[in-house]
């Protein structure tokens, strides 16, 4: 009910999305598009992260003094026969319109979420959106095509409580965020990077499963049970016909 990625950027799957004879014919073929290799292309990158205002200043790499951009030149290429239209921003807004995506988990999704917000916001100059942030969540509405897209800020994906006792990360419960999950038409998940977070770096005090509640716990049993949690979720209240649901494998380590 739900498709696992394991190929970056994502944006390329929800490129798959408002293609629909593209999709017809991969189809056909059996494509499998997390199978292929990152091939050079002189025409990448898609936009100029200096006329991006959405970009924060910790993923900007060319403002923090990277000096080479030949990172910036690759795209992904199918193995066989498939094949990925490139990236239309305007055809994307278009095909989108009167539609919501949104991004949850740590900064992989916040990347990925600054990116699509750059492919669009750039594809279309002068275009018109509103920045709104209630809580963990920011939505940009493109205004012109009623386009949402949203992050929630939800590095566990299971919900994290303040009470008496302190902080406490219940591993089977989704309840706190899930409502505002199902208000979109595609979802993208991730988690991983804060699981093996300790120390002052941990933003939780206790974890809770069921009525027992623990000071610490195997981090890998912890991150299985959350996932368990999270799937079942998906299973019991997704309606695949109307919410579309993506989940991303981890990201390399990148706190330097």
């Amino acid at each position: 009910m739900f498709h696992m990625i394991n190929l970056s950027p994502l944006l390329l799957l929800l490129l798959l999305l408002n293609h629909d004879p593209i999709q017809m014919t991969n189809a056909e073929l059996g494509c499998d598009y997390s199978n292929g290799n990152w091939v050079y292309d002189p025409t990448y990158p898609l936009y100029n992260s200096a006329q991006c205002p959405f970009i924060e200043h910790v993923f900007n790499c060319q403002r923090n003094g990277r000096r080479d951009r030949t990172y910036l030149k690759y795209r992904w290429l199918p193995l066989g026969r498939c094949r990925l239209t490139r990236f239309n921003g305007t055809e994307f807004l278009q095909n989108f319109k009167g539609k919501s995506i949104m991004f949850v988990g740590d900064s992989l999704s916040r990347d990925q979420y600054q990116s699509l917000l750059c492919l669009l916001y750039t594809s279309s100059p002068g275009i018109k959106y509103n920045e709104t942030r209630v809580g963990d969540i920011s939505t940009v509405t493109f205004s012109d095509f009623g386009v949402k897209v949203k992050l929630d800020r939800n590095v566990y994906l299971v919900d994290l409580v303040p009470k008496k006792i302190g902080r406490v990360l219940i591993l089977d419960s989704v309840a706190r965020k899930s409502a505002a999950w199902l208000a979109n038409d595609v979802l993208v998940f991730n988690t991983y990077a804060w699981w093996n977070r300790s120390g002052a770096s941990q933003p939780w005090d206790f974890v809770q499963v069921g009525r027992k509640k623990l000071k610490d716990i195997d981090r890998t049993v912890a991150f299985k049970t959350a996932l368990n949690t999270w799937a079942k979720w998906v299973n019991f209240k997704i309606d695949p016909a109307q919410i579309k649901v993506f989940f991303q494998t981890v990201s390399p380590t990148h706190y330097k």
